[in-house]
């Protein structure tokens, strides 16, 4: 199924939804779609990646058990019991803050030191990288001047360290871009999903 075949079938599934909400559902998982493409799914991959149509709809329905018959305008009397809802909800808020602001403020914290830890590993294998690559080829230099001083033992000592240290910095940089590479790709993939709720939470306001 492609991205047209999908919306199309989620909109019929809809129908009985009002217009804005289906509206709202429609273009929260279009971009959906897109951001997968994006990151470089085919379109068909990007739909199957969403899972089952027959799950989203049950799921969008579960929501809004008040929507599962057809929507006629005698439903806006729920829409005044929901704006009293969304007061009581504002009002709750307010008088947790000194709990959930502190909660929030300690998450994010560990978030954040978690980002830097890994960023400091990075900088570190890189670091390690470096500096097995200076010593190799400096030691592999250097055994040029004890070979024309027939040093020949010393020479090829200098000789074998800087090879062993050159071939430990090819192996380092190696691990050390599938590591930065993994790491971009776990983020993106965390940053992702925590849009997607956002977004969701925000088309079933």
């Amino acid at each position: 199924m492609n991205k047209i075949q999908f919306i199309a079938e989620l909109k019929n599934r809809l129908s009985s939804l009002p217009p804005c909400d289906i509206n709202k559902f429609i273009d929260y998982y279009s971009e959906m779609i897109d951001d997968r493409i994006e990151d470089g799914l085919s379109e068909e991959e990007a739909v199957n990646d969403l899972g089952n149509i027959e799950n989203i709809v049950s799921q969008i329905f579960s929501e809004y058990p008040e929507k599962t018959e057809v929507y006629s305008p005698a439903e806006k009397t729920v829409s005044s019991g929901k704006k009293l809802s969304s007061s009581w909800i504002v009002l709750i808020a307010v008088l947790t803050s000194p709990i959930w602001i502190p909660l929030i403020s300690s998450a994010a914290s560990v978030v954040f030191s978690v980002i830097i830890s890994v960023a400091a590993i990075m900088i570190v294998l890189y670091a390690l990288d470096f500096a097995f690559a200076v010593c190799g080829i400096t030691s592999v230099v250097a055994s040029i001047p004890l070979l024309l001083q027939l040093e020949v033992f010393q020479s090829g000592m200098c000789f074998g360290l800087g090879l062993i240290c050159i071939g430990l910095s090819i192996l380092l940089f190696f691990g050390a871009n599938w590591f930065t590479k993994q790491t971009v790709k776990f983020f993106k993939y965390i940053f992702r999903k925590t849009n997607e709720l956002f977004k969701k939470r925000g088309a079933a306001a």
